[in-house]
């Protein structure tokens, strides 16, 4: 599988200042930027508070690698990412 398979981005957002960045490596590691809070940590279940709504980061053994203001990093068995605006 080349670099293409393994990384993903996606970009979201509207309004100045509401953008979301979403930067994904294979299914093991995940960075978000954009962020403004976590509302729910378990290790199945991420969901921070982000731009005019959530994202919801679903997996298996979930942990925070990172955070700093306004960005995260998860690792982890990462199943799926929603945009729950």
């Amino acid at each position: 599988m080349g670099i293409k398979g393994l990384l993903g981005e996606i970009s979201a957002g509207g309004e100045l200042g509401t953008a979301v960045r979403i930067v994904m490596l294979g299914r093991s590691s995940v960075y978000i930027e954009g962020i403004k809070g976590i509302d729910c940590y378990s290790p199945c279940l991420v969901r921070l508070r982000a731009g005019g709504g959530h994202i919801a980061v679903h997996g298996e053994a979930l942990t925070i690698r990172e955070l700093s203001r306004g960005e995260i990093t998860l690792s982890g068995a990462i199943t799926s990412i929603e945009n729950l605006y």
